[in-house]
This record gives structure tokens, sequence and C-alpha cells, in this order.
């Protein structure tokens, strides 16, 4: 985790893990999903939670700076 920002990674992990815990239910444990008309509704949730985990992920304030960028900012209010 220590490799990047936290905002490179978290949309993947949140995503990733829903994914991965609907792909062990149906296939582990026999879950089955609904289809039909059922379909539209939780591919709507679907989208929106991709849509709301991304625009977290853009927001300016989970930004952090990189390495590169400390010194420069240091220098700046050093002056």
């Amino acid at each position: 985790m220590q490799a990047g920002p936290l905002v490179a990674s978290q949309p993947a992990l949140t995503l990733g893990d829903a994914g991965l815990s609907l792909t062990l239910g149906i296939v582990v444990y026999a879950e089955s999903v609904r289809t039909g008309w059922w379909l539209l509704p939780q591919l709507l949730g679907v989208a929106l939670i991709a849509t709301g985990v991304l625009a977290l992920a853009a927001l300016p304030l989970t930004r952090t700076l990189t390495s590169e960028e400390q010194p420069a900012e240091a220098h700046d209010e050093a002056s």
C-alpha cells in the first residue's frame, strides 16, 4: 500500500471487493442473481456505486502530495 497514493488504489479495492464477493457467492455457494426486470435496478445500483467511488477518488481533498512536490512547496514557504 505504500507504493503509491491511496487515491490510485482505493477505487480498485472498493469495486474489486464487491465484484469478487458476488463472483464467489455465485460460484462457490451457488447463489442466484435475479434476472428479468430486476436486472435493471441492479445494474443502475452498480453504475451509481462505481460513479460515486470514482468521483470521491477524484476530489482534490483526497489527493496526496508526491515526494517531488513536497520539497518545492517547502522551499516556497521558506522564501
